[in-house]
């Protein structure tokens, strides 16, 4: 057990690996219940969050999800997020445990205009991940979960317990989030863990955790993104909507765009089994190119793997890519900025409006494939092999240094791609 956020979670239950694999390949069961949850609601509630959060909340039906940031006048991120419309005027905002007070606050004062009620301490979170997730939940549902398509949830009981049923996670696997009355999840968490059995369910901890999510190169908010990071930098342009007006970060979120960014967060993969710690610095012929933010071993692609800020030249420029955009197929002229190797279009906020609103899953992940489910305004079809196109990449030469010196060598960041996440036939 180790504090976090003010809790004492647990690190691992039978271990870091055997975790990891099991959401990987059958389901876990994960006790998340440290996050905050805020509501707001009113006749100002939409105006409210769009000054806050970069992304448009106007594009939210009744019953989906959105992933969003907010962010400080200076660009800064105050914390990454996930937002539900759950009536007209009536959106929660869940938001990372080590921040509630701050975001609240930050609410609080720049969201005026909505009620605001903080109901984290009312709110427990349980989120069931993996392939066989959704078989798992639809055996304790009172209603058919296979048709809640991915970021969108339902209302109803697990178990018996009231829910609000969110088809999101921080895996890249399939997978539910359940939203329950405090009180209500210690029997919601024995009924998931007995039902699962013959699924081969496990508790999964904080270790596996993080190793699922970097392997997607999700980022994590103290590591990975923080103040002092820009969402164009963090290759999180994609949730950022000019567009929609005027929001806290968006001048300087524009400027940035326009004079181009000079660092980029990364992917990369370890050339020899060592792990590289966050703050190791990365070199590129004894020179420091950037800064490890996340590092770890990754059980799915049995190496190291880790992401990191570096450099390179401002500005953006225009050209044939070559690999056509990974949602409208054919090459053609996009903007990117002058790591184009590993900027993707969406990074930088480009063609706003495709992308329903959250992250992608994992290359195994099944939602809505085959099915070809649409949401909730018959837009939004999973793709497959997202993840390929979104997990970690990069070819990087990296080692420790001797006498406990903190650098990675780096060589040719971005130049290649790792091999599917997913690991064949485990």
């Amino acid at each position: 057990m180790v504090p976090f956020g003010g809790w004492d979670m647990p690190v691992q239950y039978t271990g870091i690996i055997e975790e990891h694999r099991c959401v990987r390949s059958n389901v876990g069961l994960f006790d998340i219940s440290h996050m905050g949850e805020f509501e707001v609601r009113g006749s100002g509630a939409l105006a409210a969050v769009q000054g806050l959060t970069t992304n448009d909340a106007s594009a939210l039906a009744l019953g989906q999800v959105q992933y969003s940031l907010l962010c400080y006048p200076h660009g800064g991120i105050v914390d990454d997020l996930t937002l539900y419309r759950l009536a007209d005027d009536h959106y929660m905002l869940t938001v990372n445990a080590s921040n509630i007070d701050k975001d609240w606050a930050w609410v609080t004062e720049g969201g005026r205009g909505g009620t605001w009620t903080n109901v984290s301490e009312a709110t427990a979170l349980l989120a069931v991940q993996g392939p066989k997730a959704e078989g798992l939940v639809q055996r304790l549902a009172d209603q058919d979960v296979t048709r809640v398509p991915y970021y969108h949830f339902a209302r109803g009981k697990v178990a018996g317990a009231p829910c609000l049923i969110s088809r999101t996670g921080y895996t890249g696997e399939d997978g539910f989030e359940l939203y329950v009355p405090a009180e209500r999840s210690p029997a919601l968490w024995h009924a998931l863990m007995d039902a699962g059995k013959g699924d081969g369910i496990q508790p999964i901890g904080l270790g596996a955790r993080d190793t699922l999510r970097l392997e997607m190169k999700f980022a994590l908010y103290g590591n990975d993104i923080d103040d002092t990071s820009n969402p164009l930098e963090a290759g999180l342009g994609w949730v950022v909507k000019p567009a929609k007006g005027e929001f806290l970060g968006r001048a300087a979120i524009e400027a940035m765009r326009t004079a181009g960014v000079t660092r980029k967060l990364v992917g990369f993969e370890m050339a020899e089994r060592a792990v590289a710690r966050h703050g190791y610095r990365i070199l590129k012929d004894g020179q420091a190119e950037g800064v490890v933010t996340s590092g770890s071993f990754s059980p799915s692609l049995e190496r190291c793997v880790g992401m990191g800020y570096v450099r390179g030249r401002p500005g953006y420029r225009r050209h044939r890519c070559g690999r056509g955009h990974p949602r409208r197929g054919p090459p053609g002229p996009c903007r990117q900025d002058a790591f184009c190797s590993f900027t993707r279009q969406e990074d930088l906020g480009e063609h706003d409006g495709e992308y329903s609103g959250g992250p992608p899953l994992h290359q195994g992940a099944r939602v809505g494939q085959a099915r070809g489910r649409q949401g909730a305004r018959g837009h939004h079809r999973l793709r497959p092999g997202a993840a390929g196109r979104r997990g970690l990449r990069g070819a990087a030469q990296g080692r420790r240094q001797g006498h406990g010196h903190e650098d990675l060598r780096r060589s040719g960041v971005g130049q290649g791609r790792l091999r599917s996440l997913r690991a064949p036939q485990r």
